[in-house]
């Protein structure tokens, strides 16, 4: 008898533990469930509303556009522009919320003054007064007004960040549609030039430190350049395209 109640009380325990588990699982599958749009879009920004004060992106031969691009993969990366580039991974804790993990800016820095004092403005939206990123959660929320949607980032202090699925004005400027494989690479990676009207492109190779690091261009074939990347050590690197017109796009690479 003493046998049989104590295998209904394992077997009652087992239960409960089982249902606490699914409900549990649940509940933390429900708090990484994202807005879908967060990835699927790239997104541009508007402007910046710091303490109730507007600050508008720059738009000239050196920074195009301010953009910030989610992606959906393992360590949740994202990363958002002006001259240098800010970058990190991202913790998703609820449905309409996201906190920085880690963090890091390039060192290449702005030769017009006007944006590296927006650039001030905006990295400092993400951080505190010590510049680093901020640990409290951001709240986004994504609306869809006919075919273009905005999204608006709020920090702990308030402020916002105003982004849009289209590029409002684009002033000076001019699309260079280069993309690079493979990434992560291990000997030689390809930019892949996607207008071939642009020429007299200069190169340049970044750590993650903004210090020049030496490469060596292999070849050109149909606009498409091939560089020698074996040498480097492994970890994060940037190029700079610049073509003739002083236009230019940073991508970013990872050496295997």
């Amino acid at each position: 008898m003493k046998i049989f109640i104590h295998i209904r009380l394992v077997l009652v325990l087992l239960f409960t533990f089982n249902l606490q588990y699914t409900i549990l699982n649940q509940q933390t599958s429900s708090l990484y469930a994202q807005d879908p749009q967060l990835f699927e879009n790239d997104w541009y920004l508007q402007k910046v509303i710091i303490e109730n004060s507007d600050y508008f992106p720059p738009s000239n031969a050196e920074v195009e556009f301010v953009g910030l691009t989610f992606y959906e993969n393992s360590s949740n990366d994202f990363e958002t522009n002006v001259c240098n580039l800010f970058f990190g991974n991202l913790e998703y804790d609820s449905n309409q919320n996201f906190t920085i993990l880690n963090s890091a800016i390039t060192l290449l820095g702005c030769d017009i003054q006007d944006n590296s004092i927006f650039e001030g403005v905006y990295f400092g939206f993400f951080s505190d007064s010590n510049n680093n990123h901020l640990e409290d959660p951001f709240p986004y929320n994504i609306t869809t007004n006919g075919s273009e949607k905005t999204l608006v980032i709020t920090n702990i202090r308030g402020d916002e960040a105003i982004y849009g699925d289209q590029i409002l004005s684009i002033g000076a400027f001019m699309d260079i549609p280069f993309s690079v494989y493979p990434n992560p690479v291990k000997n030689t990676l390809t930019i892949q030039n996607q207008n071939t009207s642009f020429k007299n492109l200069t190169v340049y190779v970044f750590d993650i430190s903004g210090k020049l690091v030496p490469t060596e261009i292999k070849d050109v074939v149909n606009s498409n350049i091939s560089i020698n990347v074996s040498h480097l050590k492994s970890g994060i690197y940037f190029l700079n395209i610049t073509n003739k017109d002083g236009h230019k796009q940073i991508l970013r690479f990872i050496k295997q």
